[in-house]
């Protein structure tokens, strides 16, 4: 069916794409009989779905079969918690199969037009480029241990799936976790601390596109089909010289690109307006969004 904007649970698990008629407001489901119909992706760990809907069922309802329905409880039957209670809850996290897997320079040598490869080029500074943060060598806070929500059982398994790395901090992150209660899981939250010192001066003008645009561009066309990149951040790694400014405590630091870093969009935007920036068939458009990369056309009377 069609959802309104990027960010949603499209289908299953994961990275998907989705096959949908964008003026019916058709609902979800699975067609193994679209096998036939290949998309390929140039981003390593994308796994996709074939998933087509039905006239017959109206716009604003998930399907029964839906792999994503869980239904949350109403804030008024929410309980407060505290950690303890929380920790039986498994923390949401990804394996090392997709912890730090992009590879910039192999990006950096696809064709794409001027523009996205000055916007490519000054967004990976803040991952590849040490200097980037030597502009703020008199101002950086200090290393702070601060009494982190993630218990010492999340920190290793952290470790273990290779998102941390041992080495002398610099800089903290404030480290906690938000509780999913439709998914029943914990996320983990890293919010650095040299927010403070980064202003908007420094970032990206325009970073990403407004959603009202996306949206409506969405519709423009009778077909579309979405793809959703498998924990982004996550594939995102940092040089080891800039992973000591985001230590989440003594010994550990983030090995990939923290969510909460106020530059950490403009990345994920560019590397996925990087990706995106090929020849399309005529009538085909293409919107990006942080990890969403959506392409909507006209496909009347074509056999391809």
């Amino acid at each position: 069916s069609v959802r309104r904007g990027y960010g949603n649970q499209w289908s299953g698990r994961g990275n998907s794409y989705e096959i949908q008629r964008a003026h019916s407001g058709q609902h979800a489901a699975k067609v193994p009989e679209l096998e036939h119909c290949q998309f390929s992706s140039p981003v390593e760990n994308v796994r996709s779905s074939y998933i087509i809907g039905s006239e017959e069922e109206g716009f604003g309802r998930y399907p029964e079969h839906s792999q994503t329905e869980v239904k949350c409880p109403a804030m008024s039957d929410l309980k407060l918690y505290v950690d303890e209670e929380a920790k039986a809850l498994p923390l949401h996290h990804k394996d090392d199969r997709f912890i730090a897997t992009v590879k910039y320079d192999a990006i950096l040598k696809l064709a794409m037009n001027d523009e996205h490869r000055a916007m490519l080029e000054k967004a990976l500074r803040w991952t590849c480029d040490p200097e980037q943060y030597e502009k703020f060598s008199n101002v950086l806070p200090p290393f702070r241990k601060y009494r982190s929500r993630l218990f010492k059982p999340d920190l290793k398994l952290l470790y273990m799936s290779k998102k941390l790395i041992k080495m002398r901090p610099r800089c903290s992150v404030r480290s906690f976790f938000v509780v999913e209660w439709a998914k029943l899981r914990r996320r983990p939250i890293f919010w650095p601390d040299i927010n403070e010192v980064i202003g908007k001066e420094w970032l990206l003008p325009n970073r990403l596109p407004p959603k009202k645009t996306t949206r409506r561009n969405g519709l423009q066309g009778e077909w579309s089909v979405q793809f959703d990149f498998v924990g982004w951040y996550d594939q995102l790694p940092l040089d080891p010289r800039i992973s000591k400014y985001f230590a989440v405590d003594g010994t550990h630091c983030l090995r990939t690109l923290p969510m909460g870093f106020r530059p950490a969009c403009e990345v994920a935007q560019a590397i996925s307006m990087a990706l995106a920036d090929f020849d399309l068939p005529e009538g085909v458009t293409v919107d990006v969004y942080i990890n969403n990369v959506r392409f909507v056309g006209d496909f009347e009377g074509r056999s391809e």
